[in-house]
């Protein structure tokens, strides 16, 4: 399975954003685009 998600307004409209690795060798869970609300896992 393919974990992915295409901005849909924006400057960035049309971009594919996939899941990456952090510095920390984490991946990030967020229901928003703020830090504040990262939620770290080891995988996706």
């Amino acid at each position: 399975m393919k974990i992915q998600y295409t901005v849909k307004r924006g400057k960035n409209i049309g971009v594919v954003c996939e899941p990456h690795k952090h510095q920390n060798g984490k991946y990030v869970v967020s229901k928003t685009r703020f830090e504040v609300d990262y939620i770290y896992v080891d995988s996706y």
